[in-house]
Parts: structure tokens; C-alpha cells; sequence
């Protein structure tokens, strides 16, 4: 009879117990995502009043088709601020300009992108500019490169933009590219990565068999 009674007090606290454990479960994950979260928004807020209106002003001049035709000078150099403070909000409006070629010669090539230094990121400005912004430009290029067709001047910037982002490690290129084409939802986009998957990874043969 003592022992029944032992068990019998005890359950209500196994189960007070168990249903702490469970509570505290869920706890933890919210409150982590919440912290984590919490830090993207203060990362977000460091920057000033003034220096938010700055970068609005930068990414719609992107679209003042006025500059781009008559001072395609400030056009261009908009575009090197833009890469230069890494603006992720302006990778749609580059995209949009991957296939802008600068027509004044460049007397200050790109710099720190190994073996494709001063070629087509030097002519066309946009390129540099999303590479310069890094891999929160990569979903971007991949849907450029599903949606446009293979060999184009646009999928062709967006793949070369993309080695530049792996900084010419090409064996993570090809693995992110693999990635891509299976997560592509449609049937065309797949077959338009898997050209890409292709073209980077005869490339990186033929440089390893150089080597």
C-alpha cells in the first residue's frame, strides 16, 4: 500500500515534468529564430536616416533612363557605389542591367576577381556590381539564368557573374549550380542550369588539366 501510494504522488509530478520538458522544447527554437532575427534588424538599423535615403536615391537612379542615355558616366559610377556598399535591395534593378556594356573604355579595370580581372566585369558595369554584393545576389543570377536563353548576353554575364561570386573556385561553383537544377521547378529552367552545370564544370577540367 506505501508503494502505491508513492506512485500515486508521483505521477502528477512525472506529468507536470514531462509537460515542462515539452513547453521548453518549443521555447527554445522561438527563442532563438527571435534572437536571430532581432540581430538582422539591428544589423539593418545601423544604418542612418540619411544614409538609407542615399542608397534609395542610388538604386532609382538605375532606372532614370535620362542618365543612363546622356551621362552615362554618373550612370556607371552609381552603379560602382552600389557595389561597392554591397545595396542587396538594388540587386533586382541590377539584374535588370546585367547586359549594359559601358562604352567608354575603362582606364580603371576590376580589380580581385583572379583570372576574369579587367574582362567582361570592366565592360559591363552591373556585373562587377552584383559580384562585388556577393552570394545575397546568387538566387537572383539563377533565376536570370532559367529565364533567359542559353548563350544569351544575359544568362552568359549572369554565369560569368556567378564564377566571380566563388571567386574562381570553380569545383563550388559547379556544386552550387548542381543544387540549383534540382530545386528547379520547371522543366526548362532545369535543362537551361544543366547547360550552365556543363559549361563550368568543362571549364574546371580544362583548368586542372592545364594545371
Amino acid at each position: 500500500m506505501k508503494s502505491i501510494k508513492i506512485i500515486v504522488v508521483l505521477i502528477p509530478t512525472l506529468l507536470l515534468t514531462t509537460f515542462l520538458i515539452a513547453i521548453y522544447a518549443q521555447i527554445i527554437p522561438d527563442e532563438t529564430a527571435k534572437k536571430k532575427s532581432t540581430q538582422e534588424d539591428c544589423n539593418r538599423e545601423k544604418l542612418s536616416p540619411n544614409q538609407n535615403i542615399e542608397n534609395e536615391k542610388l538604386i532609382d537612379s538605375l532606372s532614370d533612363e535620362n542618365l543612363k542615355t546622356n551621362n552615362a558616366d554618373k550612370f556607371v559610377e552609381n552603379i560602382k557605389v552600389i557595389g561597392s556598399k554591397r545595396i542587396i535591395e538594388a540587386v533586382p534593378n541590377l539584374i535588370g542591367l546585367i547586359d549594359f556594356k559601358y562604352e567608354k573604355p575603362s582606364t580603371n579595370p576590376a580589380v580581385g576577381f583572379g583570372q576574369y580581372t579587367g574582362m567582361i566585369s570592366s565592360d559591363y558595369p552591373a556585373v562587377e556590381a552584383l559580384a562585388q554584393i556577393g552570394k545575397s545576389s546568387l538566387p537572383a543570377l539563377i533565376i536570370l539564368i532559367e529565364d533567359e536563353q542559353t548563350k544569351s548576353l544575359k544568362s552568359d554575364n549572369a554565369l560569368y557573374t556567378i564564377k566571380i561570386i566563388f571567386r574562381n573556385d570553380l569545383s563550388k561553383a559547379v556544386e552550387f549550380l548542381e543544387t540549383s537544377v534540382i530545386d528547379s521547378t520547371t522543366k526548362t529552367g532545369k535543362e537551361r542550369l544543366q547547360t550552365a552545370v556543363a559549361k563550368t564544370r568543362e571549364e574546371y577540367i580544362k583548368n586542372n588539366t592545364s594545371n
